[in-house]
C-alpha cells in the first residue's frame, strides 16, 4: 500500500515536472505583446511626427492620389459633359482672361500668374499651356476689351447741336473710360517694352482723337490757322490721362469728372 501510494506520487510530481508552468508562460505573452503594442505606438508616433514636419514645411503627408483627383485638380473649373477640347479650351482662356481684368479692376496693378490662376480656378501650367506669357495674356485683354468696348464706340454726328454734342462726348467717354482704365493703366506700364501693347495704345489714342475731329468739325474749320492747336486741346482736355488723372489724383466722382471736362471742352469751343 505504501509503496502504490509512493509510486502514485512520484507519477503525479513527474506530470506536474513535464506541465508547463501556466502562470508565467501568460505574463511572458503579456509582456511580449505590450513590447509589440509599444513599438507599435512609437512607430506610429514617428509617422505622426513626420507628417507634422511636413505640414509645416508646407509639404503634404505622402497619399496616395488617384487619376481622377489629379484630372479634376488640373481640369478648369465647371468643366461640362461632352464638351469638345477646343470650346474647352476657348472657354478656359476666357476664364483667365476675365480674372486677370478682375483682379487690375480689384486693385492690383500687377498680378502674378499665380493669383491669375487662383482667380480663374486652374494651375499655373494650365495659365501658361495658354499663354506663352503674362504680356500674351496682356494682349489678348486688350483685343477682347477693343472688340467689346472700343468698337462699339462711334463718333458723334457733327451736325447735331453743339450742347448736345459735348454733353455725348462727355457720357460717352465717361462710359468707356470707367470700363477699360485697369487694363489701359497696366498697359501703359507694358508699353515701353511691348511693342504690340504700346500699337494698341496709339491706335485707341488715334480714335479718340479721330472721333473729335469729326464730331467737331464745323468749329475746328472755323478756327482756321489755330485748327491743329485746338484739336490738341480737345485731344487732351477729352483724354483717358486727364480722366485717370481726375479720378485718381484728384478723387472725383464720375459725375464731378464729367462736369469738369464738359466744362473745359466749352471754355475750348464757345
Amino acid at each position: 500500500m505504501n509503496a502504490q501510494a509512493s509510486s502514485s506520487r512520484a507519477a503525479a510530481g513527474s506530470r506536474a515536472r513535464t506541465k508547463p508552468p501556466t502562470g508565467r508562460v501568460t505574463a511572458g505573452r503579456a509582456a511580449a505583446s505590450r513590447g509589440t503594442a509599444s513599438r507599435a505606438a512609437a512607430s506610429r508616433a514617428t509617422v505622426g511626427r513626420g507628417a507634422g514636419r511636413r505640414a509645416a514645411l508646407g509639404r503634404p503627408a505622402a497619399s496616395r492620389v488617384t487619376a481622377s483627383q489629379r484630372t479634376a485638380a488640373t481640369s478648369p473649373a465647371g468643366s461640362k459633359r461632352g464638351e469638345t477640347p477646343k470650346a474647352r479650351g476657348e472657354r478656359t482662356r476666357g476664364r483667365v482672361a476675365d480674372a486677370l481684368v478682375s483682379l487690375l479692376e480689384g486693385g492690383d496693378p500687377a498680378p502674378t500668374a499665380k493669383a491669375v490662376a487662383a482667380e480663374a480656378g486652374v494651375s499655373v501650367r494650365l495659365v501658361f499651356h495658354h499663354f506663352e506669357d503674362m504680356e500674351s495674356l496682356y494682349r489678348t485683354v486688350m483685343a477682347l476689351q477693343a472688340a467689346q468696348y472700343w468698337d462699339a464706340v462711334e463718333a458723334v454726328p457733327a451736325d447735331r447741336p453743339l450742347e448736345d454734342r459735348i454733353d455725348l462726348v462727355v457720357g460717352q467717354r465717361a462710359k468707356l473710360f470707367e470700363s477699360v482704365s485697369a487694363v489701359r493703366r497696366a498697359g501703359m506700364n507694358l508699353a515701353p517694352r511691348q511693342p504690340d501693347i504700346a500699337e494698341w495704345i496709339a491706335d485707341a489714342d488715334g480714335r479718340l482723337r479721330g472721333w473729335l475731329e469729326e464730331t467737331f468739325g464745323p468749329e475746328l474749320r472755323y478756327a482756321g490757322r489755330e485748327r491743329r492747336e485746338l484739336l490738341s486741346a480737345l485731344d487732351t482736355a477729352a483724354s483717358w490721362e486727364a480722366w485717370d488723372r481726375m479720378r485718381r489724383a484728384e478723387h472725383l466722382s464720375v459725375a464731378a469728372a464729367r462736369r469738369v471736362t464738359g466744362r473745359m471742352l466749352r471754355s475750348l469751343l464757345g
